[in-house]
């Protein structure tokens, strides 16, 4: 009897080991979603445009390369979700979600309200959440016709273009899925979102709406747009946005055009190194007053002489120079983001600094009383804005006397002591 319970007891074991696993996912059976676009179709219906790909194995097969391999779909539905199940009577595989590397919506979208179309995407816990959103000027589909030149892969395509974007340019606001839903719940804050277009190489410049997409185009970062509460408002142009990163204290890096101290008429492109800014807000005699506070760490990258003026290379000797090329930048800053907080509170009725958001966290009750009119009293908000830059001397450019003899054993000799 004992030896009976002893193979049973085998053979059950066995048979849990090898039962396999209930809600497996076999990679032949899915399309791997890269990008996701969404639109308006006619009827009321929504359009949605992908770009999959097969699973792909690490080890080549010979069978295609995979730029071949990447398929363009579209389908409409009377929801986001329908259209995404249509789109399976003519692509025979289910979309493979978590490898979603980014969401682009069109104008006429993001006009009516775009938390609507995302409910399908912020429900699903399949849908990779650190996928980047873009919004178009006009209809989407412009960004899916394109042959990219240097990356083959979407999903490279999109990283390399949010990289160089944050590592380099500084002029439109890239934002996660997850981000811009937790900006949408936020109360007191209207989201900033990037503006993806298509480049054309020949005419060097961003394609408008609706115009046919050449070969060899390329996708561009082209500014940011702007939400009040889940609705596109408007648009901020490439320097519009730097301003807007500068005083969110999102710049990494990026590029600022001064004039020279020596003569207005020159021009000095300031390297950002590092910024940061901090925001204070309060509700004081009846009315909203904020002050936002930008710090910033620069270079000097270049100078550009219309007129006669400084010698670049003369700059390093002589510390007031750069001084005043610091006060420059904080005139600059300045007034640049005080035109777009006018801009804010006139054109966009959009508080894109979050200034409502600081009262509700730090002031509730106040937030409370306020929160029903909160546009009239952005509107009438009284927002100050503080930069203090510091740019540091370039010592590469620095020239030295040549050395003699007697230096160059002196510095010898003291390296061996």
């Amino acid at each position: 009897m004992v030896k009976r319970i002893l193979v049973f007891s085998l053979l059950l074991f066995q048979l849990i080991l090898t039962g396999g696993c209930w809600n497996r996912l076999e990679p032949e059976h899915y399309a791997w979603l890269s990008w996701l676009g969404l639109d308006k179709a006619e009827g009321g219906k929504v359009k949605i445009m992908t770009v999959v790909s097969p699973p792909l194995s690490p080890v080549p097969t010979g069978a295609a390369p995979p730029e071949d391999l990447m398929l363009t779909s579209s389908a409409t539905g009377d929801t986001v979700f329908d259209a995404v199940r249509n789109i399976n009577a003519h692509l025979p595989k289910r979309l493979f979600w978590p490898y979603l590397q980014a969401v682009v919506l069109s104008e006429d979208i993001a006009r009516s309200g775009v938390e609507q179309h995302l409910d399908a995407l912020f429900r699903n816990v399949r849908v990779r959440k650190n996928a980047w959103v873009f919004i178009t000027r006009g209809p989407v589909d412009s960004v899916f016709k394109i042959d990219p030149q240097i990356e083959r892969s979407p999903a490279a395509l999109i990283d390399a273009l949010v990289k160089a974007e944050q590592d380099f340019l500084g002029k439109s606001r890239v934002l996660r899925l997850k981000e811009f839903q937790r900006e949408l719940a936020s109360p007191g804050f209207d989201p900033v979102v990037s503006v993806l277009g298509v480049w054309d190489p020949k005419e060097e410049k961003v394609l408008p709406p609706g115009a046919k997409v050449p070969k060899k185009a390329e996708l561009a970062l082209d500014g940011s747009a702007v939400f009040q509460g889940d609705k596109l408002v408007g648009w901020l142009s490439p320097a519009e946005s730097q301003a807007y990163l500068l005083g969110k204290g999102e710049m990494k890096t990026g590029l600022i055009a001064v004039p020279h101290p020596d003569n207005p008429q020159n021009l000095a492109g300031i390297e950002i190194i590092r910024s940061s800014s901090k925001l204070r807000a309060e509700i004081a005699g009846g009315r909203a007053v904020a002050k936002i506070e930008v710090k910033i760490s620069a270079n000097l990258g270049d100078q550009r002489f219309n007129a006669p003026g400084r010698e670049a290379e003369d700059t390093d000797e002589d510390p007031d120079f750069y001084l005043k090329l610091g006060e420059q930048l904080e005139r600059k800053v300045k007034s640049d983001l005080e035109k777009l907080a006018a801009k804010s509170q006139t054109t966009f009725d959009a508080d894109i600094f979050g200034i409502g958001d600081y009262i509700a966290n730090r002031y509730p009750n106040d937030w409370e009383q306020i929160q029903s009119n909160w546009r009239d009293y952005y509107k009438q908000a009284a927002i100050e804005i503080e930069v203090k830059a510091n740019i540091a001397a370039a010592n590469i450019m620095r020239s030295h006397p040549p050395r003699t003899d007697n230096q160059e054993q002196s510095g010898s000799a003291a390296g061996e002591e």
